[in-house]
Parts: C-alpha cells; sequence; structure tokens
C-alpha cells in the first residue's frame, strides 16, 4: 500500500506507514506472528491494511524525493521471511521512482494552479485596463469640447477686444488661455498613454525628408527659446535623406524633446544633431542646462515622474512627455536614452531605423 504525507489519515506516531514517515527510516518486519507475540512495546502498531493474518512479513520504506519526505510504501507477503535481499533492493528502487513521480506530479498540479490563477489575473488585468481605456476615450472626449470652446472663445475675445480691454483684464485672458492650453494638453497626454497602454496605438509609416522634419520642428520651438543668450543649432550629416516612418509620431518625439530642452535651458545652447549608423539614424537632441540628478536618471521615464517635486513647481508639465515618447520610439522599432550630468545639460538621443517594417505598423505599446 502507499501512504502519503499529505493524507490526513497518516499519524506520525500511529501504524508502519507514520513510523516510517516520522523516522524517514525503511522497516523490515520478517515474522510478523514473532513480532507480535513480544509486545506493543517492542515493534510499531500494524496498519489495519496489514492486520488480520493475511500478511506475514512486511518491508516498508519512506518516498523521499529532493529530501522532502512524501509519504511511505508498504509490501507485504503472505509467508514469513518471504523477502530476501534481491526483493529489497527491488523494493527501494522502486520506492525511489514512484518518490520522484510523485514530486514531480505534485510541481506539474501545482504549475496547472498557478497558471490558472495567473491566467485569471491576466483576464482580469485586461479586462480593468479596457475598462479604463473606455473611461479615458469618453472622459477625454467629454472635457476636449469644452475645453476647445474656452480655448477658441478666448482668443476670440483677446483678438476682438484688446483695444477695449483694461491691460490687466487682457492679460487675466491671458492666463486662462495659458491653462486652459496645459489642461488640454495633460488630456491629449492622458489618451495618448491610455491608448498606447491598451495597444491600440497604430503607426503609419511613409517615406519623407528627415532633415524637412526636423527643420520644420526646430522652427516651431523657436518661439519658446528663453532670452536672446540662447542659441538653437542643427548638425545634420550629409548622407541623411529619405526616411519611411510615422513623421506625425516623430515629429511629437521632437517636439518634447526640444520643448523640454527649451524648457530647462536659459542662457546656453540646444542643438539637434543627426547622423546615420548603417541601417539606422540617431537624432540626439541636447542642452546646457540644469542636467537631471543621477538618482533621478534611472525613473524620468517613467509615468508622471520629473526630476524631482521642485520641477514641476518652477517648469510646469506632466510628467507623461517623456513616456509617450519613449512608447512611441519602440512602436517604430526604436529607442531613447539619456546621458545628463547635473548642472552641466542633458542629452536624449533617439535611434530609429531608416526603413520601418509594416509588419510591426500595430504593436503593444506597454511593453518596454
Amino acid at each position: 500500500g502507499v501512504a502519503l504525507f499529505e493524507d490526513e489519515s497518516v499519524a506520525l506516531t500511529d501504524g508502519i506507514a507514520g513510523q516510517v514517515i516520522s523516522s524517514r527510516q525503511l522497516m523490515f518486519i520478517a515474522d510478523l506472528a514473532a513480532e507480535t507475540s513480544k509486545g506493543d512495546a517492542a515493534w510499531p502498531v500494524v496498519d489495519e491494511a496489514m492486520e488480520g493474518g493475511s500478511v506475514s512479513s512486511i518491508i516498508a520504506l519512506p518516498l523521499i524525493a529532493f529530501d522532502s519526505i512524501l509519504g511511505c510504501i508498504t509490501f507485504g507477503k503472505r509467508a514469513a521471511n518471504g523477502f530476501d535481499g534481491n526483493d529489497l533492493k527491488v523494493a527501494q528502487s522502486f520506492a525511489t521512482h514512484l518518490a520522484l513521480a510523485i514530486e514531480r506530479w505534485q510541481q506539474t498540479q501545482q504549475l496547472r494552479a498557478t497558471e490558472a490563477q495567473l491566467r485569471d489575473a491576466w483576464d482580469q488585468a485586461e479586462q480593468a485596463n479596457h475598462a479604463k481605456s473606455n473611461f479615458l476615450a469618453n472622459m477625454s472626449h467629454e472635457l476636449r469640447t469644452p475645453m476647445n470652446a474656452i480655448i477658441g472663445f478666448t482668443r476670440l475675445v483677446m483678438r476682438k477686444s484688446k483695444d477695449d480691454l483694461a491691460p490687466k483684464q487682457y492679460d487675466n485672458l491671458g492666463k486662462i488661455l495659458t491653462s486652459a492650453d496645459h489642461l488640454l494638453s495633460l488630456i491629449n497626454d492622458v489618451l495618448d498613454l491610455s491608448k498606447i497602454e491598451a495597444g491600440h496605438f497604430n503607426i503609419f509609416p511613409t517615406e519623407f525628408a528627415l532633415t524637412t522634419l526636423i527643420n520644420v520642428c526646430l522652427n516651431t520651438i523657436e518661439p519658446l527659446v528663453k532670452g536672446e543668450d540662447t542659441t538653437l543649432r542643427r548638425d545634420i550629416a550629409d548622407d541623411i535623406s529619405m526616411v519611411f516612418a510615422d513623421a506625425d509620431r516623430l515629429r511629437q518625439i521632437l517636439l518634447n524633446l526640444l520643448g523640454n530642452a527649451v524648457k530647462f535651458t536659459e542662457g546656453g545652447e540646444i542643438c539637434v544633431t543627426v547622423r546615420r549608423l548603417d541601417s539606422r539614424v540617431t537624432i540626439a537632441v541636447s542642452d546646457t542646462g540644469v542636467g537631471i540628478p543621477t538618482e533621478a536618471q534611472a525613473r524620468i521615464f517613467e509615468e508622471f515622474h520629473q526630476a524631482d517635486s521642485s520641477t514641476t513647481r518652477q517648469y510646469g508639465g506632466s510628467g507623461l512627455g517623456l513616456t509617450i515618447s519613449r512608447h512611441l520610439a519602440r512602436l517604430m522599432d526604436g529607442d531613447i536614452v539619456l546621458h545628463s550630468t547635473p548642472g552641466e545639460g542633458s542629452t536624449f538621443t533617439l535611434t530609429l531605423p531608416m526603413r520601418f517594417s509594416d509588419t510591426s505598423s500595430e504593436r503593444d505599446g506597454a511593453g518596454s
């Protein structure tokens, strides 16, 4: 018979199985009747299965796998002294193989249970993510409509009534417009991130001149440069020509990197350096601004994370721009890396393939 340690019917102080499991030692009774006549103190209590006189000799072995006790296996013969040395070797070999088989079976059962739990957790996470995406999509629509109305009417009033309003009132309208633009930008960032995480963000590659796109980005960001002593320049290699990528997403990434550089640089230089490396292109946006503290660099691409709490108060921002930019870069089979020295400046280097693969035009942005 076989008794497993997990079986509640096995008591470690009762029966042959309990004694073998407790001691982890083989038990051999050559003549059960002779042992019984000596009294209970001389031998362990015989299991119920062995009682009745039908078994006269017994071998009981512990089932041990990887130093863990799993149970006990018991062999019996009708004749006294029915087991010889060869029988004992066979029983020991059988017990060893049975213990390993039981251990593997238990591990398989545990793995199946764990897999089922992981599948349930994954399904629940997917449902929660889907619900979040739907909520954010609906919320962004409900918020963007009135925000666009506020922005549009504010600009209209400022344009029509500039000569009729007092300077302070006109300045207050400007503050409303700035705040509304900032809030709308935040809403758009949250919606973009939600789409990326849900895997609903598609890449639409086209062929375009990279130099032209970079010049457009530089011209767009130039009015935001702080002070006349801050220079904005470009260094584009001669072998940079046409690329096949998503121009809108690349523009979004570059405007974010350039916007950060302008935000943190006052009096110095901001440079866009473009180089080709075999089948890939690198676009480095460097500045001579405040730099990023060493302890914050590892987390700078995390959601809603900025260099420190004072950064948000002094420079503003949602902390989503770099997160979205890196996700977009990876959606296009690229990546963004950071090199920064506090007090000296930062360089964000974007690397992309010169030709994006059409088979990768839909992918999950949550991966990193």
